[in-house]
């Protein structure tokens, strides 16, 4: 209804929404893991970020997950899901998208996830996370070249192939792991 060309439209994921959003704040809210928690109808979805400082770039993934909750909120039910998702790992930040995590029923869950962690209440980060990853794609960032998410709809590595320049063999670089596959493209002669 927009008319626009389909090269003026991207298209992505709410981890990669999560990943840039991330991407454009502070490092240290990140740097050790990232817990986003979105309370759905009936569910909360998870998405856990933790990025691989022993590669280089650093590549980062989101594990998703999807927790049944009732309809009547329960301070203790979300205390067992916030357990689970925070125990055994090193996470920083936690943000919590939806009008119901506005509400005073999260009492010891709270409690919980601010011991040795920054916790956030919001309902925009996707549609943030949407406009820097346009940032980034217009203007890459210093930690936008540092680091590669390697999501669900990205290659997972780098393609090439062996070629011979100037009677020499070497390896021509094709396409690079992190970019959409639906977006991979590449000619040479």
């Amino acid at each position: 209804a927009l008319h626009l060309k389909t090269d003026a439209v991207c298209f992505q994921s709410h981890r990669e929404s999560f990943y840039y959003y991330n991407l454009y704040q502070p490092e240290n809210l990140w740097k050790q893991g990232s817990v986003l928690c979105e309370y759905r109808d009936s569910s909360i979805q998870t998405y856990y970020m933790e990025c691989n400082r022993h590669t280089m770039p650093v590549v980062t993934y989101i594990e998703e997950r999807e927790f049944p909750f009732p309809v009547e909120k329960s301070d203790e039910k979300f205390l067992e899901i916030a357990t689970q998702l925070c125990e055994n790992r090193m996470v920083s930040s936690v943000y919590l998208i939806g009008e119901e995590f506005s509400q005073e029923w999260m009492k010891e869950s709270l409690r919980y996830l601010c011991r040795g962690r920054r916790v956030f209440q919001g309902n925009n980060l996707f549609s943030k996370g949407a406009c820097y990853s346009m940032m980034e794609r217009l203007h890459p960032s210093e930690n936008g070249q540092n680091h590669v998410y390697l999501g669900q709809d990205k290659l997972k590595s780098n393609i090439g192939m062996k070629v011979r320049r100037q009677g020499e063999e070497s390896y021509q670089a094709l396409l690079d792991a992190g970019i959409n596959w639906y977006e991979a493209q590449n000619t040479m002669e």
